[in-house]
């Protein structure tokens, strides 16, 4: 195919489903297999983030969230020899064996303190290993290299291991320990005498894997009788623990004899170290006689208060949930065909070993199992056993119970399980998870133990198993499945894909139910109040609310009185809900709503709307259906459809349209009216005929649309008329009344009624009434086959009325001339047309029009001249069977006339009936021709009717097909490679087609490629390499066969390709190493790239590829789109593009990508940089020049020297070398150019594609020819000058001799400072390459982890930030004394209505504006009093608004400041109004999309800083982005490590990193930090509430010796070890109490001073600050009720003044002292842009969320468009044409009055502490901000502050953006005043509780007091005011508020 081929191939997926249900959405992550030769094995969850990912030979630790690989490292093949004892001998022959992971487990250590894992593999005999939990590296101690080992599980990859941890047996005999317990099967791998040494169950300790118990004559284990090892298989399928019991499930032959095999139950006591408790009972699952004995999969849980119930136990108690199959083991072919669950308390289970070990002791039975042990009589004895029997006797054991544990089938599955998970949901249903053999995953609710319904079947993995390890995320939303071949992550729930009741309850989930308030799906958890009666109804119970009748059902639509009809909704289960009701119709675009109340639990009535606010019928209809709701809290709660329907509308149609309605329609025949109301809208005096679904009358009527007076329906057919002649019009009348007279026709010309009609003569048949209208002349001019009259019947004499034409019977005018244009489709036309064929005017025509009588032909007649235009093919095989087509003129008016009439050569050609199309085709098919030449040529004949003939002029040819040659003779067995066939006539016949020896093989022929002389086709597929039998085509009938084979060889393979790496425009060479080329060197192989679309469609980009020879081929790569770019210089690079090779049919090359996990990446397209000076470049000829060309980009690609084609005009330049710079050897003569000019040109290619024109080269010469006596002289002169030069030199010698010592000194100076600014700069350097991402995503990890305040707490300290957020009155009850209270109430809400009143409150605001002793933050404080008092009526607030800034533009405008003034400073109430309305309306915008980057840029900022030291006392540091915040100063610090641990917890010490420099108080923020890491900062504990102490074992130092040794420490900032300088006490830190790293330390409850230094006893203990709470989940009591700025320490105490890290030298000028070595300060600069660079990323996150008009989704608040466009209004009010201006109103308006606002005290938004140091980090990206929305020039000098240059480099690109997101706003559609007041509407209903706004208006009153004579004078000076009479009520006001109580 030539040219560049982009196609996009559709991806087929798939989808195996073995159930009746999919759910394709329910996975939402999915992790590959990395190694897909080595499959998944198991899987172990670490922590909430973490899960161990094991599979053969490599292990994982995977990120849980987004399932990214974090670490990979390889566990096998490794060397290993299962036959050696010791594979450290040498007469050891190891070899690799892959690892086969047995066990993986996740053990917290407590000796260490620390987490590990354990991994048992199938290596050195089933050894067992610990690993670093973080890196997965082998633990000190453990090796994978050659070595003797515990064998511990089975060695090999089939034998089945179950291993689990659990408390065990003490192991000094007083403390309980964490014991391994595991089952493994006997395996013949290796050595008998070593595998005899793994017992059948063991316990284990988890230090050296050693049993936990070993004595002579007993250990803790269980060993399988030597003798019975071989025949005595057991299969372990799971163990766990529960109460003082570890249990195993096996499955396993019932005694050592027996052949068939049950599932059995081992029991141990957890604390048994002789294993004298060690009982097994069958377990036993059945159903109608059927027992399932085959244990597949299963799990322990706690149930469901719902199946707790059931099973008569409480929702605490451990239950076991088992899969069970039937059949053998060994056959699990058969097996698969149904799986089985049974349900088994463990109650229950205890119940059954309890009574098989009391049935013992009572001397019942005998011991054994037998292959354990040989049985024995079972010794009586008084003793009692009850349930928690531990094996304290060594005699009655083991026990092998006579009683099974028996349950029957819960539910049945039709395939095999092979994992299982149970969990409860919040409304404590219980839900399983079934794993399959299969790969999917069915849910299943439980109900009982014998009800189980399967819901759901997700498809995770088609074909291939479900692995046993499966567990959810902490709050269960996620499932985590593994596979061999991925590890997905699946949602449990998917409730809101359910939009219905009926569809929610009906799914079966029993995750979701209705929430009838939410009116949605959802969990329980989510609905408010979900266990109240039918708040929300699960899955089971309930039935959905329902509309179950509705009186009246229907109404008619009252065109003449606007009244409305009472309905009556009968609703079903409907909640109790006690507020307003109301009715909604939805439809056709409009809602109306109307009252409604609620009579009666189950009743609710309510008004239709208004008549005229209904919609309007569409044309044509005479109803409409609308949604009739019934409205809760907003919500459509229930719905159903109501209809509204008028009759009138077919008033102006007729009495049939009208009786035939559907609805009860009535036609009155005098009034010609139809009505819903008869006898009203009628008089009774008229006819009436009833509609067919009349509802009775009681007035006499006729009934049904046969009863109405029409034009007689039984003649339907229209009336024909030719065009130009005259008629009279008959028609039969029916149903006539006698008054219905007289009758007048009425014919519509050119759409225009006669207004009356002419009078028609009725003949009066009795039944029928036929009339004969006037003669009328028919006739209309144009060229159109007919032309239609509409025809009016019309009775009456005054107002003529139409009478009904159900039929709509017409007049039809046609021209016989226009309606054919050949003799034989005139004669074919219609009989009633009565045409016929004039031959004189050679046209279609009435006889009458034909002017010869005798040249008119009849329809009867055949047409005398038929003619053969066309016919094909033109070639057919002598056997015949062509479909041949004939097309012509007057072929025939009927099939009868040619069906034995068509030959050629005289042969006859068949006919087919049904391709025959009168007179004008005939397709036939074609005879046998008999003759024995090479061809037979000759006209095709048709006669017609017997008589006339035709002949083609074309001729037909019967040939015979010959095969010549083929090529090529070979292809790759998958088919799809096109063979050539060579010979003569290949295009004959009509169906052709080509096989290789039989129709399996055919080679499908294309068409577009078939010619005489050759065809392409395409082979066919070929399970095997052969070589075919001959190839033989069909040409028709005919066949014609050849002595071709064609050979099926191997498809060719690719292994390995010498480059990934491409550019856009692509064209790189690509040498393609494999197999099998040589055969499909013709198949035009292609190398392609692959991208994939959302809509999983997939784009394919296409190179060509060359065959080289059989094992290597030579592709360019292909050129793709510039959003493919996957690589980029100075980024991460990201997921490469798959890539394959398109050859024939070939499949397992096509995506090379997934079958050998290699990628390209796609770098952007290079660019050559062009010769500056005109495009001229020099080059000089004799110097053996090499000419070096510069460009972008090409580093990162790697470019060999052949990629790169360098032309220097019509030669070549020789290519040397290529990198950042590429590199030639120019010709040495000149070249001439490609073109005609003075140089040759440069043009550089890069692979195929890409072609660059550089410039040109001058060729210039080297050699300067001088004659000898101008040498001479020259030598002459310069040897002159030389001896000037060194007089020259001498002099200045001695000169500066005088200077030598000065510059020496200087020079080591300076060699001093170099080295000092080397070192710090690279240590800042370092620093700025630290990655705090990671600590990004561990605070990120936890639920809700942004702590967003509260809307009204977030209001509160942006509207009054100095009176925080709990002390406001507007947040609190109205504080007025109890005598006054119903006084001022009054009052108030008298004046709350003088505020709604738009004049008074502008008069109000103006006022106070304009009184002198109204400060600033008066005008502040009014502002947010009047914002709130408004908050509820957020549309006139926006009112007050706007006017209040159209006034304060106008003033900016004709006043003397600047416009650009305008907004910058808070003036103003309007201003501070602004900031308020954008603080209310934007809230939402920033917890949905800007809050998120603001919050990363905090925690990275607080990270930053505290990577390095932060002075306590002046809050320096030494990472800042301040000048003014840095210290400038070196200091030594050292990184530590400290353990936090909490005494009563299990869990292992906390790991928090802190600096050595660090004072207590900045230790004990930094734990907080951690322990409370998820927890607000407003929850937690304050650091000055708790003490931090340190715990030892030794003294170390001085501190230690006044306490207990090896005990406590408790550390404080200032304490009698506090070092004094002078007036100064430096802080303690850690490293002045000499604190080792890794110190274990503790916080506990501020403690008295002299706690210090006192051991810790029981009874403190129980006192301690966090008591039992552990540190995850702890919730403090000790809660802040100041804020954070409020902690501090105080620094200067009686006269004692204090520092950290730099002692202050007031009296020291030359700060020398003990401040370390000081340089000159400015070099310490380089931190601040260490800091910047590492903080870049988030402030551009930041600024970019900002100045986005859209997001993710989130689309740009409508507040910020409505009010640009307000400012720009504004603008062009004023006539204002500068941009800068209105630019400048936005940049103030939006960025300075609420962002920068934002920025810089992020503590309004989340709940958080921002320290000094972070404020002034965040000041300067304020700063920065604001710097980026001017327009004004970013001007730099020497002397501009650090902040500025710091981000100079960025402004530039942020003031893009800020001009960008304005012009995007200002394109944007304007919101309409509908939207916004939607908006503002929906904004004051979700807010209106928020606030108090009587107290509001109380503190605003105060003002009114105030300023109460100066408003007064201005009511009185208004002239509306005085209108309104707004005096008089302020005067009221005041009256209500300030009367007198008297008591």
């Amino acid at each position: 195919m030539d040219g560049v081929m982009c196609m996009t191939v559709l991806m087929l997926i798939i989808v195996y489903n073995n159930g009746p249900y999919t759910s394709a959405t329910s996975i939402t992550k999915e992790l590959p297999n990395p190694h897909p030769k080595y499959g998944f094995t198991a899987m172990s969850k670490y922590d909430p983030d973490t899960i161990i990912l094991g599979g053969t030979n490599y292990l994982y630790r995977i990120y849980m969230n987004d399932l990214e690989k974090e670490v990979e490292i390889n566990i096998g093949p490794r060397l290993d020899n299962p036959m050696c004892y010791n594979l450290d001998n040498d007469q050891c022959i190891k070899n690799p064996y892959d690892s086969y992971i047995k066990a993986l487990l996740i053990n917290n250590n407590k000796r260490q303190q620390q987490d590990e894992i354990i991994i048992c593999t199938s290596l050195f005999q089933g050894s067992c290993g610990k690993r670093n939990i973080t890196t997965l590296e082998l633990l000190p101690g453990y090796s994978d290299l050659s070595g003797h080992r515990e064998p511990v599980v089975a060695n090999n990859k089939l034998a089945s291991t179950v291993a689990f941890l659990a408390p065990g047996p003490s192991l000094n005999g007083t403390t309980p320990s964490t014991a391994m317990y595991v089952g493994a099967s006997w395996t013949n791998t290796g050595l008998r005498a070593i595998r005899g040494l793994v017992p059948a169950f063991s316990s284990r300790n988890t230090e050296n894997f050693s049993f936990t118990y070993v004595d002579v004559p007993t250990k803790s284990n269980t060993m399988v009788d030597d003798i019975t090892r071989d025949s005595f298989p057991i299969q372990y399928i799971y163990g766990f623990a529960s109460g003082n019991f570890s249990y195993v499930g096996t499955i396993q032959k019932p005694s050592v004899v027996a052949e068939n095999f049950v599932s059995k139950l081992i029991r141990v006591c957890l604390f048994d170290k002789h294993f004298y408790s060690y009982a097994e009972a069958e377990l036993k699952c059945e159903f109608n006689g059927k027992t399932y004995n085959l244990l597949q999969a299963a799990t322990v849980s706690k149930p469901g208060k719902h199946l707790a119930a059931t099973l008569g136990i409480s929702k605490d108690e451990d239950v076991l949930f088992g899969m069970f199959g039937h059949g053998n083991p060994n056959d699990p072919i058969n097996n698969n065909k149904e799986s089985a669950m049974c349900i088994y308390p463990i109650r229950k289970v205890k119940q059954v070993f309890t009574l098989n070990i009391k049935t013992c002791f009572k001397g019942t039975g005998r011991t054994g199992p037998e292959h354990i042990s040989s049985p024995r009589n079972c010794q009586s004895t008084p003793f009692d056993i009850d349930d928690d029997y531990c094996g304290k006797y060594d005699f009655n054991t083991p026990i092998n119970g006579p009683e099974s544990v028996k349950a029957s089938r819960a539910i049945g599955i039709n395939t095999s399980a092979s994992s299982l998970i149970v969990t409860t949901t919040h409304a404590g249903y219980t839900v399983a998870f079934i794993g399959t053999r299969t790969g999917h995953i069915k849910k299943v609710s439980i109900e009982s133990s014998a009800i189980a319904n399967e819901y759901d079947d997700v498809a995770v993995d088609p074909g291939f198993p479900i692995l046993k390890d499966m567990f959810f995320d902490e709050d269960e939303r996620h499932l985590y499945v593994l596979t061999p071949n991925k590890l997905v992550k699946m949602v449990v729930q998917n409730c809101s894909q359910y939009t219905t009741c009926e569809e929610c309850k009906g799914a079966n989930d029993t995750y979701c139910g209705w929430c009838s308030l939410a009116n949605k799906c959802t969990l329980a958890q989510e609905c408010l109040e979900y266990n109240s009666p039918l708040k929300w109804m699960g899955y089971n119970g309930e039935t959905c609310t329902k509309i179950t009748h509705v009186y009246p059902d229907k109404i008619q639509k009252d065109n003449k009185l606007a009244k409305t009809t009472t309905l009556t909704l009968n609703i079903s289960n409907l909640p109790t809900y006690m507020g307003t009701y109301k009715c909604a119709f939805h439809g056709y675009g409009k809602t109306i709503e109307t009252a409604a109340n609620r009579t009666s639990p189950n009743v609710v009535k309510c008004d239709t709307p208004v008549p005229n606010e209904l919609p309007p019928f569409p044309t044509g209809t005479d109803h409409i259906t609308m949604r009739l709701s019934v409205v809760i809290m907003e919500l459509d709660f229930v719905s159903a459809n109501f209809t509204f329907f008028d009759c009138e509308v077919h008033t102006k149609h007729s009495c049939y349209r009208c009786t035939f309605s559907v609805f009860n329609c009535t036609w009155c025949i005098k009034n010609h009216l139809c009505t819903h109301y008869p006898v009203m809208d009628c008089s009774t005096k008229d006819d009436f005929i009833a509609g067919q679904n009349s509802a009775g009358m009681t007035v006499p009527h006729d009934s049904g649309p046969n009863s109405c007076p029409s034009i007689d329906p039984s003649k339907r057919q229209n009336l024909l008329v030719p065009s130009g002649t005259e008629k009279i019009i008959s028609l039969s009348l029916k149903k006539l009344k006698p008054y219905q007279k007289p009758i007048r026709c009425a014919f519509a010309f050119n759409s225009q009624t006669e207004p009356q009609g002419e009078i028609a003569n009725m003949v009066d048949m009795g039944v029928v009434v036929i009339i004969k209208c006037k003669q009328t002349r028919f006739f209309y001019p144009g060229d159109s086959e007919s032309y239609n009259v509409p025809l009016k019947i019309l009775w009456g004499d005054q107002y003529p009325k139409p009478l009904d034409n159900p039929h709509n019977v017409q007049v039809i005018m046609y021209k016989c001339e226009n309606m054919a244009s050949s003799c034989g489709e005139c004669l074919t036309q219609n009989e009633a047309y009565s045409c016929g064929w004039c031959k004189k005017s050679n046209q279609c025509s009435l006889q009458s029009s034909c002017t010869s009588t005798n040249s008119w032909l009849p329809n009867t007649e055949n047409c005398p001249n038929p003619r053969i235009t066309r016919i094909y093919p033109l070639f057919g095989p002598k056997e015949g069977g062509t479909l041949l087509t004939i097309e012509g003129i007057d072929l025939g008016k009927s099939y009868e006339d040619i069906v034995k009439n068509v030959d050629i050569a005289g042969v006859q050609c068949s006919p087919i009936r049904m391709e025959y199309v009168e007179s004008k085709k005939i397709v036939c098919t074609t005879g046998t021709y008999y003759g024995q030449e090479e061809k037979k040529t000759d006209q095709v004949r048709v006669t017609v009717a017997e008589k006339l003939t035709a002949t083609s002029k074309e001729e037909f040819t019967y040939v015979d097909p010959e095969i010549t040659d083929i090529t090529p003779t070979q292809g790759p067995k998958s088919g799809g490679t096109r063979v050539t066939i060579f010979g003569k006539y290949l295009n004959a016949g009509t169906v052709r087609r080509a096989c290789f020896g039989n129709e399996t093989f055919e080679c499908k022929l294309i068409e577009e490629s078939t010619f005489s002389s050759r065809v392409t086709c395409v082979t066919a597929p070929s399970n095997s390499v052969f070589t075919t039998a001959s190839l033989y085509m069909d040409f028709d009938k005919q066949r014609v066969n050849s002595y071709f084979t064609y050979r099926y060889v191997q498809d060719p393979n690719v292994t390995e390709v010498n480059r990934r790496i491409s550019f856009v425009s692509g064209g790189l060479k690509v040498l393609v190493q494999g197999n099998g080329f040589i055969p499909i060197q013709n198949s035009s192989p292609k190398m392609v790239f692959y991208r994939s679309n959302p809509n999983q469609a997939v784009t394919a980009y296409y190179g060509e590829c060359l065959v080289l020879n059989d094992v290597t081929m030579e592709c360019s790569t292909p050129q793709v789109e510039p959003s493919m770019v996957t690589k980029q210089p100075n980024t991460p690079d990201k997921a490469g593009v798959a890539f394959g090779f398109v050859i024939d049919n070939v499949q397992n090359i096509r995506n090379f990508s997934a079958t050998h996990d290699v990628f390209f990446q796609i770098c952007a397209d290079p660019e050559i940089s062009v010769f500056p000076n005109d495009k001229i470049k020099s080059f000089q000829r004799k110097s053996n020049e090499y000419l070096t060309i510069s460009g972008i980009n090409l580093d990162q690609l790697r470019l060999e020297k052949d990629d790169v084609v360098i032309k220097i005009g019509k030669s070549e330049c020789n290519i040397t070398s290529t990198g950042r710079q590429l590199t030639c050897r120019p010709p040495r003569e000149p070249p001439s150019p490609m073109k005609s000019g003075r140089y040759p040109e440069v043009e550089v290619t890069i692979g195929k594609n890409l072609t660059f024109f550089v410039g040109f080269l001058k060729y210039e010469e080297t050699e300067l020819a001088l004659p000898l006596e101008y040498i001479i002289m020259i030598s002459v002169g310069g040897g002159v000058l030389i001896l000037s030069v060194i007089v020259v030199i001498i002099m200045y010698r001695m000169k500066s001799k005088k200077n030598n010592s000065m510059m020496r000194k200087m020079q080591i100076q300076m060699d001093n400072l170099e080295s000092k600014v080397a070192k710090e700069c690279k240590e800042a350097f370092v620093v700025l390459q630290t990655d705090i991402d990671q600590l990004m995503n561990d605070y990120m990890s936890g639920n809700n982890a942004i702590p967003f305040w509260d809307y009204r707490t977030y209001c509160m300290r942006v509207l009054f930030p100095q009176d925080g957020d709990t002390n406001h009155p507007v947040i609190k009850d109205l504080e007025v004394d109890y005598a006054r209270r119903d006084n001022v109430e009054k009052g108030l809400k008298l004046f709350s209505q003088l505020m709604s009143n738009k004049t008074f409150l502008l008069i109000f605001v103006r006022t106070l504006e304009g009184h002198k002793q109204f400060k600033m933050r008066d005008r502040v404080n009014v502002a947010s009093l009047v914002s709130v008092a408004l908050q509820t009526k957020m549309e006139y607030a926006t009112d007050i608004l706007k006017t209040l800034l159209a006034e304060l533009i106008e003033k900016s405008v004709d006043g003397k400041n600047h416009p650009k003034l305008l907004l910058r400073r808070t003036e103003s109430v309007a201003e501070k109004m602004l900031t308020n309305w954008f603080t209310f309306l934007l809230y939402k915008f920033l917890k949905d999309c800007a809050g998120e980057p603001l919050f990363l840029l905090y925690q990275a900022m607080k990270k930053q800083v505290s990577k390095g030291p932060v002075d306590l006392v002046t809050s320096e540091a030494r990472f800042s982005l301040s000048e003014d915040k840095l210290i400038r100063q070196q200091l030594d610090y050292q990184q530590m490590e400290i353990f936090v641990t909490d005494l009563h917890e299990f869990s292992s010490p906390i790991p928090v990193r802190v600096l050595d420099c660090d004072t207590i108080s900045q230790v004990k923020e930094k734990i907080l930090d951690v322990l409370y890491k998820h927890v607000p900062h407003s929850s937690r504990p304050v650091k000055d509430d708790v003490d931090l102490v340190l715990y030892d074992k030794s003294a170390h130092t001085a501190e230690w010796a006044n306490g207990n040794k090896g005990s406590r420490l408790i550390l404080q900032d200032d304490d009698s070890t506090t070092r004094v300088e002078g007036e100064y006490k430096r802080l303690n830190t850690l490293s002045h109490y000499k604190v080792p790293n890794e110190a274990l330390m503790s916080l506990v409850e501020k403690q008295p001073p002299s706690y210090n230094n006192l051991s810790l006893t029981n009874s403190e203990k129980s006192n301690r600050f966090y008591e039992n709470v552990p540190f995850y989940t702890r919730s403090p009591t000790l809660n802040r009720s100041i804020t954070p700025q409020d902690v501090h320490i105080e620094l200067d105490n009686y006269g004692v003044k204090y520092y950290h890290l730099v002692k202050p030298h007031d009296s020291d000028p030359t700060g020398d002292g003990n401040r370390g070595s000081k340089m000159v300060s400015e070099i310490y600069l380089t931190r601040l842009l260490a800091t910047k660079g590492t903080l870049q990323q988030y402030v551009d996150d930041l600024f970019e969320r900002i100045f986005s008009t859209a997001h993710r989704g989130t689309v740009l608040p409508l507040a910020i468009k409505y009010m640009f466009d307000f400012l720009d209004d504004q603008a062009l009010l004023h006539n204002i044409m500068d941009t800068e201006v209105v630019h400048t109103w936005k940049s103030n308006s939006l960025p300075l009055r609420f962002w920068v606002n934002v920025i810089k005290n992020p503590n309004f938004v989340f709940d958080i502490y921002k320290s000094n140091i972070v404020d002034s980090c965040l000041s300067v990206v304020a700063q920065t901000f604001m710097d980026s929305c001017s327009m004004s020039e970013h001007r730099l000098g020497i002397n501009s502050p650090s902040s500025k240059l710091l981000y100079a480099k960025d402004i530039p690109k942020y003031k893009k953006w800020v001009e960008r997101y304005y012009q995007d706003i200002k394109m944007m559609p304007a919101i309409s005043d509908q939207d916004m007041t939607a908006l503002l509407t929906d904004e004051s209903r979700q807010h209106a509780d928020d606030f108090n706004t009587t107290a509001a208006l109380y503190e605003l009153y105060k003002y009114i007091q105030q300023y109460y004579e100066d408003i007064l004078a201005a009511l009185e000076e208004d002239e509306f005011a005085k209108k309104n009479r707004l005096t008089y009520k302020l005067e009221q006001v005041r009256a209500a508020m300030e009367s007198e109580v008297y008591c």
